[in-house]
């Protein structure tokens, strides 16, 4: 076995490997150099590989009677199973994911953070279970799990815990995973559906302790053990951040603020957001670092990487290798970043379905004009979006089967299709529906408002970035008292008409320029692609003279030949779907070894 596991390390580049075994238990490790985080920390009775990063390390310490001083993120873990087995994980705050084993009774236990921020894996077999931070060293097959490959051909979140490995999964966030006496068992410890609206906070008081939590976020993701960057896109997400963080730095909250931003450059039509980008840097003063010229398929002289699993930026691998080159000439620690308000912040019109089930027709109606007519939309198709279908069985919509939404694009095989209900799949990416059943007497039905921001929560793992590089990622906005918070907080107070995450807006006035405060577009990043589809032409038809996902059944090769070109001319509605299928297609050819140099070195 660890010749097995060693031997898939090394061919990944996470070797060389050091061991540590107890009992039946045996731990691989990458050998770090000395100052690294330890991923390993054990006591008499108890073991804990992984990675963890605490925000409330002065409260886990003090529960445990240690001194916080004296010991690291993973060792105050430790103390924590040690003590009282999984049942305080749920007390710890912060990005997290371990594995720990009671010596004494063979236990062993897995447990990841409630957003997903730190990978980790799992696969068993009848003679084994094997965890890994690495989901390809779990696995020695070629073939691809279809459930996975059809979510992503259709640019829908697979579920959080399907990878495309078969047979292979990842813990749950928020879960434990028990191994007993060859049992294992699946336990959540935090879910966004345990939250329900909190309607007696007024709204000032609303606004004032959101705009403490997300200081508090900032404050304790500015790293200590090196300069922290962060990334500024000129969005209202990530220039907070930046605002807020020089804010502190100001109050003298913090001893330092933020030693650089760093800005990807998009030149074409609807992706230049420098504007945006260049009030914040004016108001803040902070240096910035652009990135740009920048495409996909880019040759920068070195191979694709092989990463552990594909995503729809995949061919942006010589932007990703840039930004890493600009971020090691200043030594940088941790680079902030602004992912994660969309998925509990922005929230959704369900309410007025909530509104219907609960005989509030006026209210309903009233909701749904002021709404078309500021937005300037179809009433019907909005409450048929919105009010109406969320209401149906699910599987069903108002809208239509031939509508463009739920389209299956015409170069997925059909016969995979129906095997894999990919139809549904997309419906069910946008209509979540909550159970209808109370939880006990005193509650109501669950609010499908809620029950489609908790969805969301649940795949926020797989829109984090895994970088190709070792610079830490921080998300401000996934600080969980912060996140726990949003929860609560009634839709007005999160989706306003030209004023989503509404309550950001107003906690962020007088520290970020009105103007990023105020705005309601946001650049996009499909020019920037179908410009790459011109510029690679000989490489993405190179691609498509005979790709895997044909051979393997998933895609009619003609009509993905014909989606491309259709994406070329601005033709094509399904250009997020293309964009997916080529990235697969790319990476699968690169796992495979089949790629191979074309064109000439742009660095």
């Amino acid at each position: 076995m660890r010749r097995r596991y060693a031997a898939r390390a090394a061919s990944r580049g996470v070797g060389p490997v050091q061991w540590v075994s107890t009992g039946n238990l045996s731990v691989a490790t990458p050998v770090i150099g000395h100052g690294g985080p330890p991923l390993v920390a054990k006591s008499d009775g108890t073991l804990v590989v992984g990675r963890a990063r605490l925000d409330n390390r002065d409260e886990i310490a003090a529960a445990n009677g240690v001194d916080a001083a004296g010991a690291s993120d993973l060792e105050l873990v430790l103390h924590t199973v040690a003590r009282s087995g999984t049942a305080h994980v749920g007390n710890l705050v912060g990005d997290f994911a371990f594995v720990a084993v009671d010596r004494a009774s063979g236990d062993i236990v897995a447990v990841r953070d409630p957003f997903g921020v730190k990978p980790l894996f799992y696969t068993r077999t009848a003679t084994e279970i094997a965890f890994a931070s690495h989901p390809s060293i779990l696995s020695d097959a070629d073939a691809l799990n279809p459930e996975y490959v059809a979510h992503f051909l259709v640019a829908t979140v697979p579920p959080n815990e399907s990878t495309i490995y078969p047979n292979i999964n990842a813990v749950p966030s928020g879960a434990t995973v028990l191994c007993r006496a060859g049992a294992v068992v699946i336990e959540p410890f935090w879910s966004a559906d345990d939250f329900d609206f909190d309607y007696t906070i007024d709204v000032q008081t609303s606004i004032e302790t959101f705009q403490t939590l997300f200081a508090r976020a900032v404050e304790l993701r500015l790293s200590s053990s090196g300069p922290t960057w962060a990334h500024l896109s000129g969005g209202l997400d990530s220039s907070s951040v930046v605002a807020m963080a020089q804010r502190l730095a100001q109050l003298g909250t913090v001893s330092e603020g933020l030693a650089g931003t760093l800005t990807i450059v998009d030149h074409t039509a609807d992706g230049d957001e420098r504007h945006y980008s260049d009030i914040v840097l004016a108001a803040t003063g902070l240096k910035n670092q652009q990135v740009a010229g920048y495409w996909h398929w880019q040759n920068d002289g070195s191979p694709p990487p092989l990463t552990e699993e594909p995503s729809s930026v995949y061919t942006l691998w010589a932007l990703e290798r840039r930004l890493y080159a600009e971020l090691r000439k200043t030594e940088v620690g941790v680079l902030l970043s602004g992912l994660g308000a969309d998925h509990y912040l922005t929230g959704n019109l369900y309410y007025i379905a909530d509104w219907l089930a609960q005989g509030r027709f006026a209210d309903a109606f009233r909701e749904l004009a002021r709404w078309s007519s500021l937005a300037r939309t179809s009433f019907w198709r909005l409450a048929a979006q919105n009010a109406l279908t969320p209401l149906l069985p699910a599987g069903m919509t108002l809208l239509g089967p031939r509508s463009s939404q739920w389209a299956v694009p015409a170069w997925i095989n059909p016969q995979f299709a129906r095997a894999v209900s990919i139809r549904a799949k997309m419906r069910g990416a946008g209509l979540t529906r909550p159970s209808l059943e109370k939880r006990d007497a005193s509650t109501r039905p669950r609010s499908r408002f809620l029950a489609n921001i908790a969805s969301a929560m649940r795949g926020f793992g797989t829109y984090l970035e895994r970088p190709i590089t070792n610079v830490q990622h921080a998300y401000p906005f996934l600080y969980r008292p912060l996140v726990e918070f949003s929860l609560r907080l009634p839709p007005g107070l999160r989706a306003q008409p030209f004023a989503r995450k509404w309550i950001l807006r107003e906690a962020m006035r007088g520290i970020l320029p009105e103007e990023i405060r105020t705005r309601t577009t946001k650049g996009g990043t499909t020019g920037r692609f179908q410009w790459s589809l011109l510029r690679e032409r000989a490489r993405v038809d190179d691609i498509l003279r005979d790709p895997i996902l044909g051979q393997m059944g998933y895609i009619d090769v003609d009509e993905l030949r014909k989606g491309v070109e259709a994406a070329r001319s601005n033709q094509c509605e399904a250009v997020n779907a293309v964009m997916c299928a080529l990235s697969l297609e790319t990476w699968l050819r690169v796992r495979s070894g089949r790629w191979h140099a074309m064109g000439p070195v742009h660095q």
